[in-house]
């Protein structure tokens, strides 16, 4: 998705000229990769990603939200659209309307600092490392190994009305080591 600030300013502008007090646009990508080893052998290597943007507005003294995973002009005319329609369907039961506090606008970007980015770790590299943990796991008495490697990066970028524009990415990794063992003559739980 990997949308522009001017993106998401033109969609809360538009919301502005519409009568909105108050409208928001998010947009959230993440990645996720991982590598599982069972018992020396690779068990499975995966990738993924998904990606939304979610558009709010004050309109009426209601809340409104709508959300998509596509990008087209008309999904993004459309999210707005929607909601406008479910802040106008708020407004008509709603007993007092929003307020929102005082805030001053905020404008940055945050980035994980890395020493190095774990998608950047070449796939052999990763599964080598695992085999070297699954080998150090090996024993009499183990009967099932199993290890794994995950990296996940996410990107999150925020524009109001207001004026805050923000962005950051964070990227996280994780492993984690089972091994099952069991003494003679018992039996697993």
């Amino acid at each position: 998705m990997t949308t522009t600030t001017s993106l998401l300013a033109d969609l809360v502008a538009s919301a502005s000229a519409r009568g909105a007090s108050y409208a928001d646009a998010r947009t959230v990508e993440r990645e996720q990769e991982g590598v599982n080893v069972k018992d020396g052998a690779v068990e499975s290597v995966t990738r993924s990603s998904d990606r939304g943007l979610g558009f709010r507005v004050i309109h009426k003294g209601s809340w409104g939200f709508a959300a998509t995973d596509r990008t087209d002009d008309a999904a993004l005319r459309g999210v707005v659209d929607e909601a406008f329609r479910r802040a106008e369907a708020a407004a008509s039961v709603q007993r007092r309307t929003v307020t929102l506090a005082a805030v001053a606008p905020q404008r940055g970007e945050y980035r994980t600092t890395l020493g190095r980015d774990p998608f950047a770790v070449p796939l052999a590299e990763r599964i080598d490392h695992l085999r070297e943990v699954d080998a150090a796991s090996k024993g009499p008495r183990v009967k099932t190994r199993r290890s794994s490697i995950a990296a996940y990066r996410t990107r999150k970028h925020l524009v109001t009305s207001e004026g805050t524009d923000v962005s950051q990415e964070i990227v996280e990794s994780g492993a984690g080591l089972s091994v099952l063992a069991v003494k003679a003559g018992a039996k697993p739980a």
